[in-house]
């Protein structure tokens, strides 16, 4: 079974996973400054590299939903690097999308801010 994670900002965490509790092929998981020090600092640190590769290594394919625009390309870089076969990043300005495909992102999706606009994602577990 492919398995898939939803990585979030801890504000939207409770309602994402509201929405998604009864999936098992589903994973979410949070994230906060520590968690992106970590991401930013991975190439200095060799062990702090390989902690978050073992981490992450085993999701097929991961929906990204950050509440800014660094701690999206953030993300979206790291998941590419590690060879994630499928990222799909959530924003709310298309903008930025060549961003976020020359980053890595296989699909880009446009939303509107707040917790409604995550329903969609019952649909893709």
């Amino acid at each position: 079974m492919e398995k898939k994670l939803i990585v979030c900002s801890e504000s939207l965490y409770t309602p994402i996973v509201s929405l998604i509790e009864h999936e098992d092929s589903m994973v979410v998981k949070s994230f906060n400054q520590s968690f992106l020090t970590q991401i930013q600092n991975r190439k200095t640190n060799i062990v702090n590299l390989a902690d978050l590769i073992d981490q992450f290594m085993q999701y097929e394919e991961v929906y990204i939903i950050a509440d800014s625009l660094n701690e999206g390309f953030e993300l979206t870089l790291f998941f590419s690097e590690i060879r994630t076969r499928m990222i799909i990043v959530v924003t709310h300005n298309s903008r930025y999308i060549p961003i976020y495909k020359i980053l890595g992102a296989k699909i880009v999706m446009i939303t509107k801010p707040g917790e409604d606009s995550y329903r969609w994602l019952h649909r893709v577990v």
